[in-house]
Protein backbone atom coordinates (compact mmCIF):
# COMPACT_ATOMS: atom_id res chain seq x y z
CA UNK A 1 0.00 0.00 0.00
CA UNK A 2 2.99 2.11 -0.07
CA UNK A 3 2.76 5.32 -2.48
CA UNK A 4 6.45 4.28 -4.22
CA UNK A 5 5.11 0.60 -5.40
CA UNK A 6 1.69 2.29 -6.67
CA UNK A 7 3.58 3.13 -10.41
CA UNK A 8 6.35 0.25 -11.10
CA UNK A 9 5.16 -1.99 -8.66
CA UNK A 10 7.28 -3.90 -6.21
CA UNK A 11 9.59 -7.13 -5.40
CA UNK A 12 10.72 -9.99 -3.56
CA UNK A 13 13.52 -7.84 -2.61
CA UNK A 14 11.29 -4.09 -1.84
CA UNK A 15 9.46 -6.53 0.47
CA UNK A 16 12.16 -7.83 2.20
CA UNK A 17 13.90 -4.29 3.21
CA UNK A 18 9.93 -3.06 4.61
CA UNK A 19 9.53 -6.49 6.35
CA UNK A 20 12.70 -6.91 7.78
CA UNK A 21 14.74 -3.94 8.24
CA UNK A 22 17.48 -5.06 9.76
CA UNK A 23 18.56 -7.97 7.46
CA UNK A 24 21.00 -10.51 9.01
CA UNK A 25 24.91 -10.55 7.74
CA UNK A 26 24.58 -15.11 7.46
CA UNK A 27 23.42 -15.22 3.72
CA UNK A 28 21.32 -18.77 4.86
CA UNK A 29 19.22 -16.46 6.94
CA UNK A 30 18.84 -13.87 3.77
CA UNK A 31 17.73 -17.09 1.93
CA UNK A 32 14.91 -18.18 4.34
CA UNK A 33 13.24 -14.90 4.79
CA UNK A 34 13.84 -13.90 0.87
CA UNK A 35 11.18 -17.26 0.95
CA UNK A 36 9.16 -16.26 3.85
CA UNK A 37 8.68 -13.07 1.55
CA UNK A 38 8.25 -15.71 -1.76
CA UNK A 39 5.41 -17.61 0.03
CA UNK A 40 3.17 -14.07 1.19
CA UNK A 41 3.43 -13.23 -1.99
CA UNK A 42 2.21 -16.26 -3.57
CA UNK A 43 -0.29 -16.21 -0.55
CA UNK A 44 -1.71 -12.62 -1.97
CA UNK A 45 -1.73 -13.94 -5.63
CA UNK A 46 -3.92 -16.66 -4.62
CA UNK A 47 -6.58 -14.16 -2.87
CA UNK A 48 -5.94 -11.83 -5.96
CA UNK A 49 -4.79 -8.89 -3.89
CA UNK A 50 -2.06 -8.50 -5.74
CA UNK A 51 -0.97 -9.64 -9.68
CA UNK A 52 2.26 -10.59 -10.92
CA UNK A 53 3.76 -7.56 -13.91
CA UNK A 54 4.27 -10.08 -17.32
CA UNK A 55 7.80 -10.95 -18.36
CA UNK A 56 8.97 -9.23 -14.80
CA UNK A 57 9.54 -10.08 -11.06
CA UNK A 58 6.94 -7.39 -10.17
CA UNK A 59 3.83 -7.41 -8.61
CA UNK A 60 0.86 -4.52 -8.63
CA UNK A 61 -1.78 -4.35 -6.40
CA UNK A 62 -5.29 -5.27 -7.76
CA UNK A 63 -8.40 -3.45 -7.42
CA UNK A 64 -9.32 -5.65 -5.08
CA UNK A 65 -6.50 -5.74 -3.25
CA UNK A 66 -6.30 -1.88 -2.68
CA UNK A 67 -10.16 -2.51 -1.40
CA UNK A 68 -9.59 -5.41 1.20
CA UNK A 69 -5.98 -3.39 2.39
CA UNK A 70 -6.90 -0.10 2.86
CA UNK A 71 -10.11 -1.01 4.75
CA UNK A 72 -7.85 -3.22 7.31
CA UNK A 73 -5.37 -0.46 7.64
CA UNK A 74 -8.45 1.87 8.23
CA UNK A 75 -9.46 -0.64 10.47
CA UNK A 76 -5.68 -1.05 12.18
CA UNK A 77 -5.92 2.59 12.21
CA UNK A 78 -9.05 4.10 13.67
CA UNK A 79 -11.62 1.03 14.77
CA UNK A 80 -9.59 -1.09 16.66
CA UNK A 81 -8.24 1.60 19.23
CA UNK A 82 -11.46 3.22 19.78
CA UNK A 83 -12.65 -0.26 21.00
CA UNK A 84 -9.65 -1.24 23.15
CA UNK A 85 -9.94 1.75 24.69
CA UNK A 86 -13.84 1.61 25.27
CA UNK A 87 -12.71 -1.83 26.86
CA UNK A 88 -10.31 -0.26 29.12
Amino acid sequence: MRGEHTIAGFRNGDLLKVLFPRLPAAQVLKRRLSACVTRLIQRLRAHSLVAKIPRTRRYRITTRGYVLMSAAVHLREEGLPQVLQAAA
